[in-house]
């Protein structure tokens, strides 16, 4: 097997949930990155437990810890959210957010998370009723989301599902579809182990090898999980709506990857958005919880919660963050 140069190169974004919680975890305890790693990631496994399904780790209903200054509270369907009847009131917009740590709200408060600032703001100023649930968890990727969609989130029964896209994004759906296979998890999926036998791969071989053997299939797992996501949700009277939010230290100078994602997403059927400007004006500083954790602070939160409320309340006028 011989690794290109191009393969070997590590994507400069997609180390920003991965290879930060890794780095906090593998950081000397009495480095400064160290220090912080066990303040921040030792409090994630009280909130959260091991599944046995593609999900690996989910959160646990009914929890509530300080994580680093902020309150982290699980609501007892396992979302960090309030409280919300499983039943969707009579003249209320139900929209559902899928993703990762930006999604679920790592860094801030639980009424500092954007979907909570967003769903403030469309209840006092659209004039219409909205309900914003939270399904976002830490180092979730589209293989998760998918799972989350259909055996989660359409028992809320919500309106709209808003599936957020980061640019590391291939190489989180690699790397877990990777970690998976290592574990010999046995996928239900027909595509999945159509790829995982074309492509030759033995849960014995590494991790590097695995993912090499996976890169020529990204672009068709994508668009297969795409179309299984807009088919579950069409047959659930669910608008699909697929988002682009840059991470804090991205600089995107070449769009190529992520308009490949967004090609897939429209092509399978999703509404598709980009919130690429939404950070325009301020520094990395001002909008990050700290020089170690990128995640958004709560001015971070305010502006992608601004974005958010344009692209449920006023999508003609969200271009504006293209």
């Amino acid at each position: 097997m011989v690794f290109t140069a191009d393969y070997l190169t590590v994507n400069q974004h997609e180390s920003n949930e991965e290879g930060y919680y890794a780095r906090l975890m593998a950081s000397n305890s009495n480095s400064k990155m160290g220090k912080e790693g066990n303040m921040r990631v030792s409090p994630l496994s009280k909130i959260s437990f091991t599944s046995n399904t593609v999900l690996r780790q989910e959160l646990m209903p009914s929890q509530s810890i300080e994580f680093n200054g902020t309150t982290i509270s699980i609501n007892k369907f396992g979302l960090r959210d309030k409280e919300y009847d499983i039943e969707k009131p009579i003249n209320v917009n139900r929209v559902a957010i899928l993703g990762a740590s930006y999604e679920m709200g790592t860094g801030v408060n639980n009424n500092e998370v954007f979907e909570s600032v967003a769903e403030e703001w469309l209840n006092n100023y659209s004039g219409k009723k909205h309900e914003l649930l939270n399904f976002g968890v830490p180092m979730y990727s589209l293989i998760q989301n998918a799972y989350v969609l259909e055996h989660k989130t359409i028992q809320f029964k919500p309106d709209m599902m808003l599936l957020f896209s980061h640019t590391g994004e291939e190489q989180r759906l690699t790397n877990n579809v990777t970690r998976l296979i290592k574990e010999g998890f046995t996928f239900d999926d027909d595509f999945i182990n159509f790829m995982i036998e074309k492509a030759g791969i033995k849960k014995r071989m590494s991790a590097l090898e695995i993912k090499y053997r996976l890169k020529p299939y990204m672009n068709d797992l994508f668009s297969n999980l795409y179309k299984k996501m807009v088919a579950t949700c069409k047959s659930n009277n669910i608008k699909p709506v697929w988002v682009f939010l840059p991470t804090t230290n991205e600089e995107l100078k070449n769009n190529d990857r992520i308009t490949n994602l967004r090609e897939l997403a429209k092509a399978a059927g999703f509404e598709t958005f980009s919130l690429r400007k939404i950070y325009s004006n301020y520094t990395k500083e001002q909008i990050t919880v700290s020089n170690v954790d990128p995640h958004p602070n709560t001015l971070g939160h305010i502006l992608i919660a601004g974005g958010v409320y344009r692209l449920i309340n006023e999508p003609l006028k969200t271009s504006v963050y293209e």
